[in-house]
């Protein structure tokens, strides 16, 4: 998509980033996951960049625990504490 190629680019710029590659990703969630992964440790990078975090779906806490996560709207820097997976069965003080 030009848009989010477009949008990348500027928050590259205006974190001061180089930007390496684009990756476009039409495979499974797993296979993303190991290209991305290896990507990262390959550039050894700061971040990685996405349009929203919808974009980084499945794999905010892989990118989090090896750099920081760049949306439009907010950025997760390395190390980020995600939300607990783990459903809540009971209400507290049961």
């Amino acid at each position: 998509m030009p848009g989010d190629e477009r949008a990348i680019e500027r928050l590259a710029i205006e974190h001061n980033y180089f930007l390496i590659d684009t990756l476009k990703f039409d495979a499974s969630a797993k296979t993303m996951g190991l290209i991305l992964v290896q990507g990262i440790h390959q550039a050894d990078a700061a971040a990685v960049i996405a349009p929203s975090l919808h974009h980084a779906a499945g794999l905010r806490r892989a990118i989090t625990e090896l750099c920081d996560l760049v949306t439009l709207e907010q950025t997760y820097e390395r190390g980020h504490k995600w939300p607990s997976q783990i459903p809540t069965m009971f209400p507290s003080g049961m």
